[in-house]
């Protein structure tokens, strides 16, 4: 549930085409 609302911080500043699904896997490799 953590690494959820992360996730949404994440999405709201950058934006999900701004992050990508290399950048997602990144932050979740970084966070678990």
């Amino acid at each position: 549930m953590i690494y959820y609302a992360w996730l949404l911080q994440v999405c709201m500043r950058y934006g999900p085409v701004g992050i990508g699904r290399a950048g997602l896997e990144e932050g979740l490799k970084a966070v678990l």
